[in-house]
């Protein structure tokens, strides 16, 4: 009996935990996760700015800071003390011998090959090499035909749609090196020479602290070239000075010093653009390059037969030095001044039709006398061919407008008074060279106008263009300037450069704002500021909006200057979908959504002269506008079942009438498990609890009625017995 007792409280005290666990085991049951609402970006649409005037570019104040260099000027040689190079004098018919400079007994010289082929460069045909009919009216240099230095780019739109755009002139991300060879006669002036140094000084100081480099070469040249490595200016300043100073002595080559110094240029890294070289000399130059090839020494000549009546075994006086051309043109009477030509272009092209019809037949190597003496040309024949200062003058020039085809090239003349006085076509002719490009007579402009032009990438006076972004249609699109002084930003010198100057806007007027005021000029009571740079702004709701950027005071090489200003685009498309393609300095060439339509530089160059309008690259930029998704239906919860109020007794339960109880039936012996309870086994949870709550509240009613009548069976059975 005590066993069924037990038996039966643990079944009790086993149901009523079961069935306090049913809330929570049926909603777990059916309870699922919520999905997280999607982000969806969408793109605002600003109002467009309304249009408003337009101020005039005649309004802007035409200031410049600093005066351009001015251009050498063509002046009349006037003599000037020095010492006289030796002059031989023109022999009779009857000499035997030349001045002693310039002859060599025949049996002292080596003999060469007089079939020698001309190399192709020096056989070019004249209309290959035809030099202008007319000379410039000023010694004013001509543009180069590359481009300015300069770049364009812009940042990537932000979650407003708008972009800071930088023009940079030069460019951003150029290395800031250039080259400098300086091409010296043998013969040049100490005080040509100091103001070389002078130069290099200069710029050597201007360069200091803004991370740039000039490389410097030297070439002095005698009868052939004697070239230096490159050179550093901030550093190796004191071997400059020795390589420049240093005394060579023996023949005038220029020819050969020309082609070195382009080999120097040539063969460096360096940006064409910014290579420089300086040509010094006093013009007079009777040697050539023979094979026009740098690296090696041939100096070579056409000599002149001394005297024609003479047999052929007895002319061995020579003229392969500067008295040819004395020879070859005689004087003029009856100053005995000597000849200069009055058309150097003309002169030039007749020479390159003697080159082309002699061919390799009178010219050998000057030193080989023998060679030299046999196939000079007779003095009476002497017209119709090209002598050695002819050819030598002419291969010059051809050199010299080589480099000028690609580099920045000046033609210094370095005064003598033996040029003046018994070869005045030296000094002439380098007047010449310096009209087709730069230089001049007068060393000490000619110097501060090549050191300007070294430094300075634009001058003063030059100009940009800025068309704001603008395309019409259904895909078009609008960017506006954000017109605001704060946005607007001028910078000199690049980030690394601790003297870097940033320059704030000042507004001058409606749409017209000044950077750097630096002089306040007063006519007829006005009083007007002066700028360094001026910004005019044209706003438009279509194709003409633009910036007008006026700079007027020259811009260096080594100290950048950038303009940066802020756009909108004021005209998102609202369809999901990803427009542009971001491209930061417009190198790529993709087609659309570009923050300008254009950008137009206008320079002027350091001497004052204009050049041809250059364009900038075209950045681009993009945006995404994502699809919105649908918003998810949320699901119900489940309304929780009433509680009982805690404070308020439930109701008595009245007992059920008693009934007779059956009698007990003895238990039999547990039978073997079947499958169906193996199965139900299985449909029990881990505590061994049935799964639902509807099975567990049958089984406690019963457990619980079974309990309350086993226990009055055995209360009714004890009186009984009693």
């Amino acid at each position: 009996m005590k066993n069924i007792r037990k038996r039966l409280l643990a079944s009790v005290v086993a149901m009523t935990l079961a069935c306090s666990m049913l809330p929570m085991t049926a909603f777990a049951a059916d309870e699922e996760a919520a999905a997280e609402e999607p982000v969806v970006v969408e793109a605002t649409t600003p109002e467009p700015a309304e249009p408003t005037a337009v101020i005039s570019n005649e309004d802007l104040p035409a200031a410049v800071v600093s005066e351009p260099a001015e251009a050498p000027a063509d002046e009349t040689v006037t003599e000037e003390p020095a010492a006289e190079e030796p002059v031989a004098e023109e022999p009779s018919e009857e000499t035997t011998e030349a001045p002693a400079e310039e002859t060599v007994e025949a049996e002292s010289a080596e003999t060469v090959n007089v079939d020698a082929d001309v190399p192709p460069e020096e056989e070019v045909p004249p209309e290959e090499i035809v030099p202008p009919e007319e000379e410039p009216e000023t010694t004013e240099p001509l543009l180069k035909d590359w481009e300015v230095s300069k770049s364009k780019t812009a940042t990537e739109l932000d979650e407003n749609f708008e972009t800071e755009v930088t023009l940079s002139l030069p460019a951003a991300d150029e290395q800031l090196v250039s080259d400098v060879v300086l091409v010296l006669d043998k013969s040049t002036s100490a005080d040509i020479e100091d103001q070389a140094l002078a130069m290099l000084q200069a710029l050597k100081s201007q360069i200091e602290g803004n991370n740039a480099k000039i490389n410097v070469g030297i070439v002095i040249f005698n009868k052939e070239a004697h070239a230096t490595e490159y050179l550093d200016l901030a550093t190796q300043y004191d071997e400059i000075v020795a390589a420049i100073k240093q005394e060579i002595k023996s023949g005038t080559n220029s020819h050969a010093g020309l082609l070195s110094g382009i080999d120097m240029l040539e063969k460096s890294d360096t940006l064409d653009s910014r290579k420089y070289l300086v040509f010094v000399s006093d013009g007079i130059t009777y040697m050539y390059d023979g094979d026009g090839d740098p690296t090696t020494s041939d100096p070579t000549s056409i000599g002149s037969q001394n005297a024609d009546s003479k047999p052929e075994e007895d002319r061995k006086g020579i003229f392969a030095g500067p008295d040819g051309w004395n020879i070859k043109y005689g004087t003029e009477a009856p100053d005995t001044s000597k000849y200069v030509p009055e058309d150097w272009a003309e002169y030039l092209n007749t020479i390159g039709e003697q080159i082309l019809a002699d061919g390799d037949t009178y010219e050998a190597l000057y030193d080989d006398k023998d060679a030299i003496s046999a196939k000079g040309i007779l003095h009476s024949e002497s017209a119709n061919h090209a002598m050695g200062v002819d050819k030598a003058l002419y291969l010059t020039y051809q050199a010299y407008m080589q480099a000028a085809a690609k580099y920045h090239c000046y033609a210094v003349l370095n005064p003598s008074d033996s040029g003046k006085k018994n070869y005045p076509f030296g000094p002439s002719y380098m007047a010449y060279l310096a009209n087709q490009t730069a230089g001049g007579d007068d060393a000490v402009k000619a110097f501060e106008a090549i050191q300007n032009d070294i430094y300075y990438l634009l001058g003063a006076g030059s100009e940009v263009e800025d068309v704001i972004g603008y395309v019409d249609g259904e895909n078009g699109y609008n960017f506006d300037l954000i017109e605001d002084a704060s946005k607007l930003v001028i910078k000199i010198g690049r980030d690394d450069d601790p003297d870097a100057e940033t320059l704030v806007a000042t507004q001058i007027s409606d749409h017209e704002y000044g950077f750097g005021a630096y002089e306040d000029v007063t006519n007829d009571g006005v009083t007007v500021t002066k700028y360094r740079y001026v910004i005019k702004y044209t706003p438009a709701n279509d194709g003409t909006e633009k910036l007008i950027w006026q700079i007027f005071e020259p811009v260096s090489q080594f100290k950048p200057v950038s303009l940066t200003y802020a756009l909108k685009l004021v005209n998102p498309q609202t369809d999901a979908g990803t427009y542009g393609k971001y491209d930061k300095d417009g190198s790529q060439g993709y087609d659309g959504l570009f923050t300008n339509n254009s950008a137009t530089l206008y320079p002027v160059d350091s001497f004052g002269n204009k050049g041809e309008a250059e364009t900038f690259g075209k950045p681009t930029v993009e945006y995404t506008v994502k699809a919105a998704e649908p918003e998810p239906t949320p699901t119900p919860e489940p309304e929780p079942e009433p509680q009982p109020d805690p404070d308020e007794p439930e109701e008595p339960v009245e007992p059920d009438d008693p009934t007779e109880p059956e009698q007990p039936v003895e238990p039999e012996e547990p039978a073997e498990e079947t499958e169906e309870t193996e199965t139900e086994a299985e449909e029990t949870t881990e505590s061994g609890l049935p799964q639902t709550g509807q099975d567990w509240a049958v089984v406690a009613v019963i457990a619980i009625a079974g309990a309350a009548a086993l226990t009055f069976g055995l209360k009714r059975r004890k009186t009984t017995n009693e």
